[in-house]
């Protein structure tokens, strides 16, 4: 009977001090590995970006599209300048040798991502990110939704519209 006391004890223990419940973007890192099939692939200057999409969100586990639709939170969305010319941003993931992993944010002025302007990358791991329009002049590049690990992204246009995906 003593046993089953300090066993019960122990499991009561061990599921008070167990890792509180976590937002499933918190730990996510997901698989950038460019050798996998049914992903968008993007190769720059010698790096290969996984572009992150509701496919992979879903494929991990606890990962819910729709957490970032509430928030209207992108994976993608693009601007006309004031110039009238169009320019894409998409969030994409990447490990490489020479450079690490972690995200990165894609900025092409053709939707199929040839003319790419500039990307702006953050190392770590290949985790979680999306973007979300600030007063239509910048845009949040968001690490965590509801909370304030973000970086911005100055677009210095008048408009930012969400891509169909």
């Amino acid at each position: 009977m003593r046993r089953l006391v300090i066993l019960f004890s122990l499991l009561f223990l061990t599921d008070c001090y167990a890792r509180p419940e976590v937002a499933w973007w918190v730990d996510a890192n997901f698989n950038a590995d460019c050798r996998q099939k049914d992903v968008i692939k993007i190769n720059y200057d010698g790096v290969c970006y996984v572009v992150l999409d509701q496919k992979i969100i879903e494929s991990y586990k606890g990962g819910n599209y729709f957490d970032l639709v509430e928030l209207h939170a992108l994976l993608r969305t693009k601007f006309v300048d004031k110039q009238g010319v169009n320019h894409y941003y998409l969030v994409a993931i990447y490990d490489d040798a020479k450079i690490g992993s972690g995200r990165a944010v894609i900025i092409s002025k053709d939707i199929g991502f040839k003319k790419i302007e500039k990307i702006e990358r953050r190392s770590g791991i290949s985790g979680f990110s999306a973007l979300i329009n600030n007063n239509k002049k910048s845009l949040i590049w968001t690490f965590c939704l509801y909370c304030e690990d973000y970086s911005t992204i100055e677009t210095s246009v008048p408009s930012l519209d969400k891509l169909d995906e």
